[in-house]
């Protein structure tokens, strides 16, 4: 029975990717130089990640326009979205804001990052600059295997990391 739950599954979520299914993910599209005014961000392995927004809108664009994400269902005037790139799945839900947490406040719970594995970092370091996406602190390399790994911010603060050679 487990093995059947496992084909639907997997059977929707390659509905869910399309044509990224069919595509070898090991792409080599951030190994070769960044084009000017290109959108694309190579994503590694395949993967789910779920967000929360206060700004459905901003955060689809976000996505989309810095990252090369593509909307897949939903979207304003909804709550829900689904967005895709390569094998990364991103689902969207759009909450209400918030109320302000003191600085001096425990981290809340629950998920507040997303990563993505890239190829090569350097293109997307350059793509970052391009579009005056401010990268957090600085590239952090691993003394044990030469992973690099740098962290921007959506519009709502939701810190994406991205990590490659």
């Amino acid at each position: 029975m487990k093995a059947v739950h496992l084909e639907v599954a997997r059977k929707k979520t390659a509905m869910l990717l399309g044509a990224a299914a069919a595509v070898s993910l090991s792409s080599p599209a951030l190994s070769e130089p960044a084009q000017s005014g290109s959108r694309s961000v190579h994503v590694g392995p395949s993967g789910f990640a779920a967000i929360r927004t206060a700004s459905m809108k901003a955060t689809i664009d976000w996505y989309v326009d810095t990252l090369g994400f593509v909307l897949v269902s939903g979207g304003p005037p909804g709550n829900f979205a689904l967005l895709r790139h390569q094998g990364l799945l991103l689902e969207v839900q759009s909450v209400a804001p918030p109320a302000p947490v003191p600085a001096s406040a425990p981290l809340a719970l629950g998920p507040y990052k997303v990563g993505l594995v890239v190829d090569n970092l350097d293109p997307v370091i350059a793509h970052l600059k391009r579009r005056g996406i401010a990268i957090l602190g600085k590239v952090i390399v691993s003394d044990a295997d030469g992973m690099r790994v740098l962290a921007v911010q959506d519009p709502d603060g939701t810190f994406v990391q991205v990590f490659g050679k």
